[in-house]
């Protein structure tokens, strides 16, 4: 998979936010989007998130860490980028 530019996460993460069938490498990618690039507002994260529990990429628990990591603010990018990591994981996408 291509890396998107940013403002490609961008209309991927809106996309994820406006549309009710989630795509799980589209959740990955917005969900990237937030971990490379500190330009999504805080409820566009928690969008991502919530992208993420319909799935069966990540598990409830590890979206509720993520979910928690956005509420506590902006420095807690490690958490955020585990949770990435482990969705790429399961999802093949490295």
């Amino acid at each position: 998979m291509k890396q998107l530019l940013v403002r490609d996460d961008i209309i991927a993460l809106r996309a994820v936010m406006n549309d009710t069938t989630f795509s799980e490498r589209l959740d990955i990618i917005a969900l990237r989007a937030v971990m490379n690039y500190i330009v999504c507002s805080e409820k566009l994260d928690i969008i991502v998130v919530c992208g993420g529990m319909n799935d069966t990429v990540c598990s409830e628990r590890l979206d509720i860490i993520a979910l928690r990591a956005v509420m506590n603010d902006k420095p807690c990018i490690k958490r955020l980028d585990i949770i990435a990591l482990c969705a790429g994981m399961n999802d093949s996408v490295q």
